[in-house]
């Protein structure tokens, strides 16, 4: 099983009381299609637990070096249940957008339990129009964008119809009888190797922090604050004369202007939420898909969707007038489901 990058690893220290580093988005569905009307734990907990070997992430957990001497180990949590993390909420009535945002703040201010998968879910009931919302947290150290998104596919389809997800996502068996075959968890090393690898690597680590602050002298001066620092620049210039590495290019100096962002960070953190029409995130976000995605309408469905064909129900034509509905013209039924990032 693998071991924590050390950017990975960055992402678990950096956590503070008032400071987490999870992430989390904020699906708005309609829950028509499935039974009774109505998106419940045991129907999220099925597909999590139907799925969950196409996606690292949701069945790992951490297991940690003794003496902390050397990055977390990811293993296979030989007691995964996927409804320990998942739970359920309803919201009072009228059941607003604003009130959706006060319970996604509330529920983003929690930290994960780090002796279980670094996940959760939370089906938020109660919001007006008959709609309910998915909030899910997952931890940055757990997964980056690309890994997310991987998640995504693996959880959701294209298509009222589920695909056949019997296959390993290693390439391994066949639907059939070997797919039935209960999949081994992977371990961690044990402690006794853990503790022998970080030996060693605590060993080498004062020769390695030399050599890296060796390569970083000339470029020194390039670091945000430090570079307003008297004889910095000085200094730089003159490890790159002797290094001759007159020709690098150079990076422009900026220092970052103050903003109402540069504040002390407390426990208590709001979530300001806003409509955003497709046709202005398209002309923001330019030849890049990566920044419609993340503000636009999705047209993914979850599998208990309505199947509404009705270009009058796609979120994308009635935030655009006058467009026509995209999910109609790529073969798929629409939805009212959105994503967004915290």
């Amino acid at each position: 099983m693998g071991q924590l990058t050390t950017v990975d690893a960055t992402f678990l220290h950096a956590e503070t009381g008032n400071t987490h580093a999870h992430i989390a988005g904020v699906g708005i569905v309609d829950p028509a299609g499935c039974p009774g009307g109505r998106l419940t734990v045991p129907l999220v907990a099925a597909l999590i637990r139907e799925r969950a070997h196409l996606a690292a992430p949701l069945r790992q957990r951490l297991v940690h070096v003794p003496f902390s001497l050397d990055h977390p180990y990811w293993e296979d949590d030989p007691d995964f249940v996927p409804e320990r993390h998942i739970s359920e909420i309803g919201l009072p009535a009228p059941g607003t957008r604003r009130q959706l945002a006060d319970v996604v703040a509330m529920l983003h201010e929690r930290p994960l339990d780090r002796a279980r998968p670094l996940w959760e879910i939370v089906v938020v009931q109660g919001l007006e129009g008959g709609l309910a919302a998915v909030y899910a947290k997952v931890h940055h150290a757990a997964t980056d964008g690309v890994m997310a998104a991987e998640t995504l596919a693996a959880l959701l389809d294209l298509t009222p119809e589920p695909r056949d997800v019997h296959a390993d996502a290693d390439g391994g068996a066949e639907a059939g009888a070997e797919a039935d075959v209960e999949r081994t968890p992977e371990r961690a090393p044990a402690p006794a190797d853990m503790l022998r690898t970080g030996l060693l690597k605590a060993a080498l680590h004062p020769l390695k922090a030399a050599l890296s602050m060796a390569r970083a002298v000339p470029h020194v001066d390039e670091i945000p604050g430090v570079a307003a620092i008297p004889g910095v620049g000085l200094a730089s210039a003159f490890v790159q004369g002797a290094l001759r590495r007159e020709g690098l290019p150079r990076v422009p100096r900026s220092s970052a202007p103050p903003t109402p962002f540069n504040r002390p960070i407390g426990r208590a953190a709001p979530s300001p939420a806003a409509n955003c029409p497709s046709t202005r995130s398209r002309r923001s976000g330019g030849a890049s898909a990566a920044a419609s995605t993340t503000s636009s309408w999705r047209c993914a469905r979850p599998r208990c969707g309505s199947g509404s064909t009705s270009a009058a129900n796609c979120p994308t034509a009635r935030s655009s007038p006058g467009s026509r509905c995209r999910c109609a013209a790529a073969g798929r039924p629409p939805t009212r489901a959105t994503r967004s990032r915290s």
